[in-house]
């Protein structure tokens, strides 16, 4: 869970932030702490440390598919159209 923690404060610091995508920075967070807090209660309860881990992994993994999604469609926005400069069909 410490790289997804990792990946997700870069996702947001340089491309969501920089894009003014906040609030999905800001949902991403929201949905995580909404999962991963009662998972890490429940599992921590039934498997000790380990699932309490289990579920900050879980929140985190949350976190990082919310981000990467919205990193996806800003390069799908911003990728040049398939042609070649200085030739028209």
């Amino acid at each position: 869970s410490f790289l997804l923690v990792c990946v997700t404060t870069s996702t947001g610091a340089h491309w969501l932030v920089p894009a003014k995508q906040m609030r999905v920075v800001f949902t991403s967070t929201i949905a995580g702490a909404v999962v991963g807090l009662p998972a890490m209660i429940v599992l921590a309860g039934l498997m000790g440390g380990q699932g309490g881990a289990l579920g900050l992994a879980i929140g985190e993994i949350l976190v990082t598919a919310i981000q990467f999604a919205a990193v996806l469609r800003l390069i799908r926005a911003k990728a040049p159209e398939d042609k070649v400069e200085g030739l028209t069909p």
